[in-house]
């Protein structure tokens, strides 16, 4: 399938996904940076906020992009790629670590 071909709703969702896994990564990045270099609790308790929220997103994302893929390929008849199936999981998977 094409990027032409692709849905709106598919591409967003795709985009969406990757953001949040990329504000989890790096809130992550830095409440390890922020536990070695003294932070104080206060920003400590906002990156586990940002973390929470942001892995939460990422779960909901991954999860509605892996039934819309599906649901694409029943509805369209295109062949479904093993690498986006598998992206989907594994960013679900990294939000619920």
């Amino acid at each position: 399938m094409n990027a032409k071909d692709k849905p709106f709703i598919m591409i967003l969702v795709k985009r969406a996904a990757i953001l949040m896994l990329v504000i989890c990564a790096v809130s992550i990045f830095y409440w390890i940076v922020g536990s070695s270099a003294s932070f104080l609790d206060e920003t400590q308790s906002m990156l586990l906020g940002i973390m929470r929220i942001s892995a939460l997103a990422l779960i909901a994302a991954s999860a509605i992009g892996l039934l819309i893929a599906i649901g694409c390929a029943l509805t369209r008849r295109y062949r479904l790629g093993l690498a986006g199936l598998s992206g989907y999981t594994l960013a679900a998977a990294f939000g619920a670590g």
